[in-house]
């Protein structure tokens, strides 16, 4: 179509095409090349005084940056887009930016200027027609779900979750997690799986689906914060979770299970760590490393620690098991040698 609209000289129709393959190139996760799309077309829209279509190329920029995590070129597209709709008086695409910008607020943590502009989408919804449209409906209970998680903008739990909830990017989901520490918390875990049950009962599985892809990123961030100092009961009560969401994983997508299983195997071998060496209670650690391994057969650490606890209590049967399946799976581990030195001192070679 380009080649037949720049023979015609029809920059609007140039223009529509090249926002067209911005769209599309967009969806395909082709940043650079949607830019290049949105950057041609809105010249032409320009040179047309086409208003509304840089308006709706604008918007889509700013839905990009977005998606990127880049917050102040969103803001700029989103505002500039902004002013050709409200001078067009274009009511759906005045409504859909400003939710838009909206989101963007609540993915940096601005709930104070995030609700804002969700007021004032409803009202020009409610003002035009649109308020019963399927959209802002489902628009209103997003908002509604975010007052309710930002009730107390001074709680940090609340705050964090609804950075997280509106994370729509990998880099918007670092973010989150940089700016709020305490969705590294056991916490942060326990309100997300409340709020994935709530979805499930209400038969909310698209839902529920995102809700858990979540947790198996608060999980690793949990797993990595807590593994030096842990609250034993806290701790075992994430393992717990960690195990029960399996099964739901398992339904979702095989990666997302062993991911799960993965991050408890890590949990358990911390919980071994803890009772070996603060509590210097034996039995429980390799009650902790055999549960992990049972979450995770293949995981060696958990074999080359049980194994070390072993040696502690003086079995030298089980010790030499764990070694040669910790071996077995990792052969260069440096801590082998070590192990084996202990064991041989344990029980040394019949002459």
């Amino acid at each position: 179509a380009l080649p037949l609209y720049e023979a015609e000289q029809a920059r609007l129709g140039k223009a529509n095409t090249l926002q067209s393959l911005g769209d599309l190139e967009s969806r395909l996760g082709n940043v650079d090349a949607a830019r290049r799309h949105y950057d041609a077309a809105l010249p032409l829209y320009e040179a047309e005084q086409a208003r509304l279509g840089k308006a709706n190329t604008l918007q889509s920029l700013g839905d990009l940056e977005s998606r990127l995590g880049n917050v102040d070129a969103a803001r700029r597209y989103y505002d500039a887009a902004l002013q050709y709709y409200r001078l067009e008086q274009e009511p759906g695409g005045i409504i859909n930016t400003l939710v838009s910008r909206a989101r963007l607020e609540m993915g940096a943590g601005n709930v104070e200027q995030a609700l804002p502009l969700y007021d004032e989408a409803f009202r020009i919804a409610d003002q035009t027609g649109f308020a019963n449209h399927p959209v802002v409906q489902e628009m209103r209970r997003e908002y509604e779900g975010i007052r309710e998680l930002a009730s107390v903008q001074k709680d940090p739990l609340a705050r964090g979750l609804a950075a997280l909830l509106q994370a729509n990017s990998d880099a918007a989901l670092a973010q989150a997690l940089d700016e709020h520490p305490v969705l590294h918390q056991a916490d942060a875990l326990f309100a997300l799986a409340g709020l994935a049950n709530q979805a499930l009962g209400a038969g909310q599985n698209e839902v529920a689906v995102r809700l858990v892809v979540l947790m198996a990123a608060l999980l690793d961030a949990y797993n990595r914060s807590h593994s030096e100092q842990i609250e034993p009961q806290q701790h075992q009560a994430v393992i717990g979770l960690c195990a029960g969401t399996i099964p739901l994983a398992e339904q979702i997508h095989a990666d997302l299970a062993r991911a799960f299983r993965q991050q408890a195997a890590w949990a358990c071998n911390t919980l071994g760590n803890h009772y070996a060496d603060v509590a210097k209670d034996l039995d429980a650690a390799v009650a902790a490393y055999t549960r992990g391994l049972g979450f995770d057969p293949t995981d060696a650490m958990l074999l080359r620690n049980r194994a070390g606890v072993h040696l502690d209590r003086r079995d030298a049967v089980a010790a030499r098991a764990d070694i040669e399946a910790a071996a077995a799976l990792e052969p260069d581990a440096p801590r082998l040698a070590a192990l084996r030195e202990q064991l041989q001192r344990l029980q040394p070679p019949v002459s």
